[in-house]
Order: C-alpha cells, then sequence, then structure tokens
C-alpha cells in the first residue's frame, strides 16, 4: 500500500477518535452554558423555602439552570394577568386571589407544591400545651399577659416575633389575628434560629415559627397545639405550563426534593 495512502488513513482514523471524544466531553459536561435557563419570580416565601434549598437538585434532576426572582405573590400576579408574565410562585390560594380582586379565572392554573406552615411554640416547661386561635391572639397582641389566664403557671408572658415586612408574621398576623398587629413590646428577632434561641431560655416565652425548621431544630421548645395555620406554595400558570416549567413542578414534587424544602 502506499506510504501516503497509509499515512493518510492513520491521520484520518486519529482525527475521528479525538471528535468522538470531544463530543462525548460536550455530552457530558456539565458546563451551564450548555443547560436551559428559566427565571422563577414571586412569593418571596416561595424563592426562600422552596426554590433557594433546591436549584442545584433542579439542575441535576431536569438540566434547567433556575434563577430565582423573589418579589411578591402581588406583583406576579399582576404581571400575569397584563400577561407580562406565563407563570409565577404564589404563597396564596388561586381561588382567593381570584375572588379578593375579582379577576375572571382565564385558564389559570394552580399547581400545588407543599403548604408552609407556622406554629406557635413556649418553652418546653411550660405546663399549657393547647391553645385556641382567640387565646393565642390575645396573647400575640399583648391583651393576655400572664401565662394563668390560659391555664397556666402565674407567670409573665414574653412575646417574640419577626420584622412586620416578614412573611411568617404577615401570615400568622392576616389568618390567626385578623389582620391586627403584635404588640409593641414584642421582642423583634431576625430568624428562625434566634427564636428558637429565645424561647428556649425563657421560661414564659411565646413565639411563632415556620413547623419544619422548628421540627429539626425543637432545642427546649414545646409546639403548641392548636388548628392549622398554612399557606399553599404554588405555581400559577396561565394556561398549560411550558415543557420545562412542567419538568421542575414535577420534580418539585418527588420526596427527594420536598426533603430539600426549608
Amino acid at each position: 500500500m502506499n506510504n501516503n495512502i497509509i499515512y493518510l488513513y492513520k491521520t484520518t482514523k486519529q482525527y475521528l477518535c479525538l471528535t468522538v471524544i470531544a463530543v462525548m466531553c460536550l455530552l457530558t459536561s456539565d458546563d451551564t452554558a450548555f443547560s436551559e435557563e428559566l427565571t422563577i419570580e414571586g412569593s418571596n416565601t416561595f424563592c426562600k423555602r422552596v426554590l433557594n434549598t433546591t436549584r442545584s437538585a433542579i439542575k441535576q434532576a431536569t438540566g434547567i439552570q433556575v434563577t430565582v426572582n423573589p418579589t411578591s405573590t402581588s406583583d406576579c400576579i399582576m404581571k400575569l394577568i397584563k400577561e407580562k408574565r406565563d407563570y409565577c410562585a404564589s404563597s396564596v390560594h388561586l381561588d382567593y386571589i381570584l375572588r379578593k380582586g375579582n379577576i375572571d379565572n382565564k385558564g389559570y392554573q394552580e399547581h400545588f407544591i407543599a403548604n408552609y406552615e407556622v406554629v406557635p411554640i413556649v418553652n418546653k416547661n411550660n405546663p399549657v400545651e393547647n391553645l385556641t386561635w382567640k387565646q393565642i391572639s390575645a396573647i400575640a397582641k399583648g391583651d393576655t399577659r400572664n401565662w394563668k389566664d390560659v391555664g397556666g403557671s402565674d407567670m409573665e408572658i414574653y412575646v417574640f416575633t419577626y420584622n412586620d415586612d416578614e412573611w411568617t408574621r404577615q401570615m400568622f398576623e392576616e389568618i390567626v389575628m385578623n389582620k391586627d398587629s403584635f404588640t409593641g413590646k414584642a421582642k423583634i428577632l431576625d430568624s428562625d434560629k434566634q427564636m428558637v434561641s429565645a424561647v428556649s431560655s425563657i421560661k414564659g416565652a411565646f413565639g411563632i415559627i415556620s413547623k419544619r425548621f422548628v421540627m429539626h431544630h425543637p432545642e427546649s421548645t414545646m409546639i403548641l397545639k392548636t388548628d392549622e395555620i398554612s399557606q399553599p406554595l404554588s405555581l400559577i400558570t396561565r394556561g398549560n405550563p411550558s415543557n420545562s416549567l412542567q419538568s421542575i413542578i414535577q420534580f418539585l414534587k418527588t420526596p427527594k426534593a420536598r426533603a430539600l424544602f426549608d
């Protein structure tokens, strides 16, 4: 065989091998430059409790890189209605949104992901175990100031809460307190961790917190038994979700994803 032909054959074979290796590297690369990107905005609670903790897992499961833009449910819903957005993250039931805003349902769909539940907590040495919303509201407002008034020991009540722009507090005030506010004497805390620490340290303490957080980090606290205080965390779409968003919705409903929620 002619030496030139042999050389050409070997060179071509080497080139093809290198090409195959390069293509395989591209197909298996985790480079985000080749992944699809999707921005989800809306409810700050949904973004914080669901998306911030699952973004990496979403990318791994679906190949979609999620960008989170926490604004508010109301802002994003207005964009949805004005057809500036096709979907938004929500922490309010779709039916409530439509009734409250007197909005016709033009094919909006609610894709439920999880419930965000808030619970009242006390020090574990407090003998009081269960209260009604009316009793809890009176404590939070400062109308009830001693535990003996709700069946407990003769002990002053120390109320702890969060800043008034924090969703846990807003949700509690709207659902349990009928839109009244916490007492001005309440101690303002910045995090769930601080809430657990404060209530664990003071026998007469009363606070509110994400149920999921306190279940994982109870320390010396106890959840007061009362009616469930919760709001839905959902993705609302105008019409059917895109294939990409549907993939994310399906993943967020899996046990693997739910285990990551904050």
